[in-house]
């Protein structure tokens, strides 16, 4: 079943044009996939889409960022407390625009392995809720996320029990299928003054220019929507959002992108542990310093918007 897009899913215009062919990624399969995009506002979409009932093919317990740290063997330690500073980081970013406290609601969609969640707990016993349409992130680790209500399903099921002070999105609107729909169903969970946070890859970046149609940014075929501020602004325009903020770059290191770029140039088995290219990435990361110095523009963006008054 293909799933044929028709319309720009940020401007709603018609007018897309054939755009790449890539591989799919982080995957042991080599199944092409199309990428179209908008001429009026240059929103990258994959089209057509793997349709809802196929796509678990490409979510398997494998997957990358199901793994974590423990993809990567005897190091998994350092690769935890690598993850551990993106949590603070997300945290901070959570702590820019509003006062965290026991009382604050968060809702973080797309929560994957929910240790941002448990960060945020752990540090503030803020009321924490994430949802995710896969539970493999926390399914077998459920006494570690005890404090936490955690949703298999999709954001629209998420139940409506108190409003949210901060709905967080990281690295998650880029799934989306339908993300007009799902930041107009989300202002449900909002009150006038909820901030949302979304951070997705950022196809202006210079990640994306060097490495074409292997740069992991387009995550084939899991990304649908491949975004730039602009069309990004657009986007949360036409779904009751006002942005405050933006900025480009996010929580994340750009040299991941970076590396599983060349990773996939390389169509390394994802399947296998990481461990014997932990010191590559490592050296990698190094020679990579001069760059992360000034990270605006690398491949990552965040936006930050409230609901229109």
């Amino acid at each position: 079943m293909k799933l044929i897009l028709d319309t720009c899913l940020a401007c709603g215009s018609p007018n897309i044009k054939e755009y790449l062919h890539t591989e799919a990624m982080m995957h042991t399969g080599n199944t092409q996939h199309k990428f179209d995009r908008c001429e009026d506002c240059k929103l990258v979409i994959l089209n057509p889409r793997v349709a809802p009932d196929e796509l678990g093919e490409y979510y398997k317990s494998y997957y990358l960022p199901y793994r974590g740290d423990k993809a990567w063997g005897k190091y998994a330690d350092m690769v935890a407390k690598d993850q551990s500073k993106i949590d603070d980081a997300r945290l901070a970013t959570l702590e820019k625009y509003t006062t965290i406290t026991q009382h604050t609601q968060v809702i973080d969609i797309g929560c994957g392995k929910p240790t941002f969640l448990n960060n945020v707990f752990q540090k503030h016993k803020s009321q924490c809720r994430g949802t995710d349409f896969s539970d493999n992130g926390w399914k077998t680790d459920l006494a570690a996320y005890d404090q936490l209500v955690l949703h298999h399903g999709l954001p629209s099921e998420l139940p409506v029990k108190e409003y949210a002070d901060i709905i967080t999105m990281w690295h998650y609107l880029e799934h989306d299928y339908h993300p007009t729909e799902t930041l107009r169903d989300i202002l449900k969970h909002c009150k006038s003054d909820t901030k949302l946070i979304i951070e997705v890859p950022d196809h202006d970046g210079d990640s994306r220019i060097k490495y074409g149609k292997h740069w992991s940014g387009y995550h084939t075929p899991r990304h649908i929507g491949l975004y730039t501020i602009n069309n990004m602004k657009m986007l949360l325009d036409r779904s009751g959002w006002n942005t405050i903020d933006s900025y480009r770059y996010g929580t994340l290191d750009p040299y991941t992108l970076v590396w599983m770029s060349k990773m996939e140039q390389q169509n390394i088995d994802w399947s296998k542990s990481m461990e014997g290219r932990f010191w590559g990435y490592v050296a990698g990361m190094a020679a990579y310093l001069p760059k992360r110095l000034n990270r605006s523009g690398r491949g990552f963006m965040t936006i930050v918007a409230e609901p229109k008054k």
